[in-house]
């Protein structure tokens, strides 16, 4: 099996079993929370030049996650779904409006969203998961997809992690000065270390550019 893995942020699908990536995909909402559920305006600020905001990476994640749990609930019907590959400036007009969200919103969506992926892959149970669909001319599998949806959101959360500092430094709180510098130059590099495009199409997002993995199996966006 063809597992997802990133050396930037460590995620490595191998290491879970179907009953702890089931469990880790529902944990999604509360891990999301847990980070930014409290905080205030520093939510909007972005750590760096061309890089997102805690709210946009949230948001973003609400509508990957989203994206995962329909494209799932698709593989069980019929004969497997065939898509045209995504367009660059679809994704950029989704992410337009990120910043203006309310954050509680963005939270409750991300946590329903997580849940409805991990119910729709329990129901059909592993056995199935070996259905898949096509997007452009590469076939992703339910696996895969699950995989993929948990590495995209806790990339993302490592990335708010590391650029947190900086959101509160731009408010006045005494922080390193240079995380955003640090920050901007790792998400800048880090498309390149990762075997999954999924990843690395996020070009179009208006984030620090990336160069593409030539390990890419898959042009599901992230």
């Amino acid at each position: 099996m063809d597992h997802e893995r990133c050396d930037a942020c460590g995620f490595d699908g191998a290491r879970y079993d179907d009953a702890a990536l089931l469990s880790a995909i529902r944990a999604l909402g509360s891990r999301w929370r847990d980070l930014i559920g409290s905080a205030g305006e520093e939510l909007r600020v972005r750590p760096g030049e061309g890089v997102w905001s805690a709210l946009e990476y949230a948001a973003h994640s609400r509508d990957i996650t989203a994206l995962h749990a329909a494209g799932v609930e698709m593989a069980w019907t019929g004969d497997e779904p065939v898509f045209p590959a995504f367009a660059d400036d679809a994704v950029d007009a989704a992410a337009a409006g990120y910043a203006e969200l309310e954050p509680g919103e963005v939270l409750d969506a991300l946590d329903e969203a997580a849940n409805r992926l991990a119910g729709a892959a329990e129901v059909a149970g592993p056995d199935a998961w070996t259905r898949g669909l096509t997007i452009g001319d590469t076939r992703n599998d339910v696996r895969r997809m699950l995989e993929h949806s948990l590495h995209d959101s806790v990339h993302h959360l490592d990335d708010v992690e590391r650029g947190w500092p900086s959101c509160a430094a731009s408010r006045g709180k005494d922080y390193h000065r240079d995380t955003s510098v640090r920050y901007a130059a790792l998400n800048s590099t880090r498309g390149a270390r990762c075997t999954s495009e999924w990843l690395c199409s996020s070009r179009g997002l208006r984030r620090v550019p990336t160069r593409r993995s030539t390990a890419t199996t898959s042009r599901w966006p992230t």
